[in-house]
């Protein structure tokens, strides 16, 4: 992990179990790491993740571009969203190119912070079937930043 370039995260693991965002302390005392108040990890291994850093200050994910998380997860379900300071004038997800956004479990009890600004929606190619609240309040959604007008393109339950 080079912390100067946010490299650290080079999320290609196909299964990212391991990954409990819920930014509160750093519980594991196997961790090298002395500021980890970002990453909850409850998983045994973090074999997807090569931390290398001596404080994973890198992990303070208010950069002014998220686009090193090369999220290319096949299973990104433990990723909750609420560790994700998420400036959506900021960042934008290119790297999320799942064909049907199964990647991410998006329940909407911990997507209150995401705007959906900050992904790159082409609704021709993502399908939130994972979105399971009756109005989607919880989702700060900007319909004219959607690119779909009648929002057929999110599967919504």
């Amino acid at each position: 992990m080079k912390c100067s370039d946010m490299k650290c995260l080079d999320m290609k693991c196909s299964d990212m179990k391991c990954l409990d965002m819920m930014c509160t302390y750093m519980k594991r005392s196997d961790m090298r790491f002395s500021d980890m108040k970002c990453l909850d990890m409850k998983c045994l291994d973090i074999k997807c993740l090569d931390m290398k850093c001596s404080d994973m200050k890198c992990l303070d994910m208010k950069c002014s571009d998220m686009k090193r998380l090369d999220m290319k997860c096949l299973d990104m379900k433990c990723l909750d969203m609420k560790c994700l300071d998420m400036k959506c004038s900021d960042m934008k997800f290119s790297y999320m190119k799942c064909s049907d956004m199964k990647c991410l479990d998006m329940k909407c009890s911990n997507m209150k912070c995401l705007d959906m600004k900050c992904l790159d929606m082409k609704c021709s190619d993502m399908n939130f079937s994972y979105m399971k609240c009756s109005d989607m309040k919880c989702l700060d959604m900007k319909f004219s930043d959607m690119k779909c007008s009648d929002m057929k393109c999110l599967d919504m339950k």
